[in-house]
């Protein structure tokens, strides 16, 4: 039989809880040692998973039509939990129409629907509604989901599990769904294996160095990362590798981070102390990352008008120590531009399709291809207005422009588009000319910059705009250019050893690296020297 996991038990106790009625092994309500499932439990498991609720909660309100970026963010769960469930989330999407399969084979659903375990999802004053009864029916669905993926196909233990309805019927047909789940393997396993990416993190230089985050890897007996060619501060991690509870990662020094989504930043490339906007910048990891390209000497500008995702944008601000970079709770398209006459920079991630992402086909199904393509013409619209919205800052000069789309509508016709309408005073120029993938057509799509699955990472789309300077201003920066270059003197060439990567890393800083002023990481380190010089 192929090797799956399990669910874990607990003791059952006297605290307070909202699961599931139910009788423990001493027959006794609520009490029993891993089979019960009562009301009253310290367990925290009992009754809600909660990793499992929330993932199912978002995928519940995404199979209704909305984002499911929209929707992950929606969803209340503690900000150290959020990375798991939206990964779980993430993963149950890509094995879905396996999923869906084996629950219609094993009929489990009609049994999981019952009215008694419903009553656990369903308010009191609403029992008998019948929107609410369908709600409570898609949430078990997509519980079941979960469960299964966790359970069958990363093999998981789902702590609590035994004291949770659910978890306990999908596990009594353990065999069954085993079975079920490996007959539909082979091809979803070959699909899988195609956009089997790896797992990316990058590193925080607000909190640390590129050199010092290898040397505190080495240090755990971690095997060592390679280090991205493009984006130099990203860590390739084989596939599969979980670091949500390394403590790199909960101090803010390694953000998890997709390489496609480090790219805009990359394009925009702000200098030092620089002041940047990022117009729709939750959750903020690409606000992170331009905060450690200006440095604290910088200033960068926030904007996101969910208040849920400004919370958790915030949230992701303070955790990597960003403190010159603000975040503000607002529709980007009502900022005023003249609040801002010093920023030079702008970053436009715009609300998008997402088509790009694991998944994203599911929603075209759910809406319909009308429905759908009504949605993108749309958003498309939102974009161009944002677009142009940041083109009237005064002291901009260049404009980043990114999507997580694949379609051409939400890209290069959007960067086609103003760049027609702004020819006067913004030019469509190249971007990343070294990464090999570029747009779509010879004319805009040259200079525009598409990730996908060859690039090992998922779909994304990015331009780069720039202000057309008035003759005399081209002439003078050019004369002051050549003055720079004349006086530098190009240095000798010298016979180098073999180095290690940490000392590459090191030697290929563009400056001098800082130790990272975690305390707790800085300790880790000086006992470590202690210790050697023994």
């Amino acid at each position: 039989m192929p090797e799956r996991g399990g669910v874990k038990g607990g003791k059952g106790g006297k605290g307070r809880g909202k699961g599931i009625r139910g009788r423990g092994t001493n027959g006794r309500r609520g009490e029993g040692r891993g089979d019960g499932v009562g009301e009253k439990s310290k367990n925290k498991g009992a009754g809600k998973l909660l990793v499992y609720e929330a993932a199912a909660a978002a995928l519940a309100k995404a199979s209704q039509g909305e984002g499911v970026r929209s929707a992950t963010y929606q969803i209340t769960v503690p900000p150290q939990l959020r990375p798991t469930v939206a990964l779980l989330i993430a993963e149950t999407r890509k094995a879905q129409a396996r999923l869906d399969r084996a629950l219609e084979k094993s009929k489990l659903l009609q049994g999981l629907q019952a009215e008694a375990l419903e009553a656990a999802y369903i308010p009191g004053g609403a029992r008998g509604t019948q929107a609410i009864q369908a709600q409570a029916d898609e949430h078990i669905g997509w519980l079941a989901k979960v469960l299964m993926y966790d359970m069958f196909v990363a093999k998981k233990k789902v702590k609590g599990g035994s004291k949770h309805a659910v978890a306990r019927a999908i596990w009594a047909r353990s065999d069954e769904l085993t079975a079920w789940l490996a007959e539909e393997g082979d091809a979803a396993s070959v699909a899988a294996a195609r956009v089997r990416f790896p797992r990316y993190a990058r590193v925080n230089t607000l909190r640390m160095s590129v050199a010092d985050a290898l040397r505190s890897l080495q240090e755990q007996g971690i095997k060592l990362p390679s280090v991205d060619p493009v984006v130099k501060e990203l860590l390739v991690f084989p596939p599969g590798t979980n670091l949500h509870g390394q403590q790199l990662v909960t101090d803010g020094a390694l953000i998890l981070q997709d390489r496609a989504s480090c790219l805009p930043a990359l394009a925009l490339a702000p200098p030092e102390a620089a002041h940047v906007i990022d117009a729709c910048a939750a959750p903020g990891n690409k606000t992170t990352q331009l905060a450690a390209m200006v440095g604290p000497n910088g200033v960068v500008h926030a904007f996101e008008k969910s208040f849920a995702r400004a919370k958790t944008l915030r949230a992701q601000l303070k955790r990597a120590g960003a403190v010159h970079a603000s975040a503000e709770c607002v529709d980007f398209l009502t900022v005023d531009p003249h609040k801002y006459p010093r920023v030079t920079h702008a970053l436009v991630d715009a609300s998008c399709s997402g088509s790009g992402g694991a998944g994203g086909h599911e929603l075209r199904e759910n809406l319909g291809e009308e429905a759908y393509w009504a949605r993108v013409a749309r958003l498309a619209s939102v974009q161009e207005a944002i677009l142009r919205h940041v083109m009237a800052f005064p002291s901009v000069q260049t404009v980043v422009y990114s999507t997580c789309s694949v379609h051409e509508e939400e890209n290069e016709a959007v960067v086609r588009k103003v760049a027609r309408l702004e020819e006067k005073a913004w030019k469509l120029v190249s971007c990343l000319p070294a990464w090999p993938t570029r747009g779509l057509g010879d004319g805009v799509g040259k200079l525009c910059v598409r990730a996908g699955p060859a690039d090992l990472t998922h779909g994304f789309f990015v331009a780069r705009l720039e202000r057309v300077h008035s003759q005399a201003q081209r002439t003078g920066a050019a004369a002051t250019d050549a003055a720079d270059a004349s006086t530098k003197r190009k240095p000798k060439k010298r016979k180098q050893r073999p180095i290690g990567l940490i000392e590459k890393v090191e030697a290929e800083a563009p400056h001098a690296p800082t130790r990272s002023t975690n305390p707790a990481i800085l300790k880790q380190f000086k006992k470590k020297r202690h210790d050697s010089s023994l």
